[in-house]
């Protein structure tokens, strides 16, 4: 085995560095992969997908109360964390029309739109 150089220990050293600094950033991004919402100018980084709550809405119009063309509303919920790591729960509510004029896809709402974060 040759001699290493300075440079070529520098170069493995700063390589290595970049590496390491490349691998944690992915483990960051991919493990919020989900975004971010801001509820009363508190940031929360949602650490799940967003799922149907399938609870009944007061003073709302549930999808089974709905006939085809009407407007319904129904809740949704993801997981969260704040910058000191305590959990939450994050809640949506989205109006959507009964029927083939509805929005065809759940990614097709707009989730800036927070209405509610507890504590879980």
């Amino acid at each position: 085995m040759g001699k290493i150089t300075c440079i070529q220990l520098r170069f493995n050293t700063v390589y290595y560095e970049y590496k390491q600094n490349m691998k944690n950033e992915g483990e960051k991004q991919m493990s919020n992969n989900y975004g971010k919402v801001i509820f009363k100018g508190k940031e929360f980084l949602l650490t799940s997908d967003a799922s149907i709550t399938g609870r009944q809405l007061q003073f709302c119009v549930n999808y089974n109360d709905a006939e085809i063309g009407e407007n319904f509303q129904f809740e949704m919920s993801a997981n969260a964390i704040d910058k000191d790591d305590k959990t939450f729960i994050v809640y949506w509510i989205f109006k959507d029309i009964k029927g083939e004029e509805g929005k065809e896809d759940l990614s097709d709402y707009d989730y800036d739109i927070v209405n509610n974060v507890e504590e879980a």
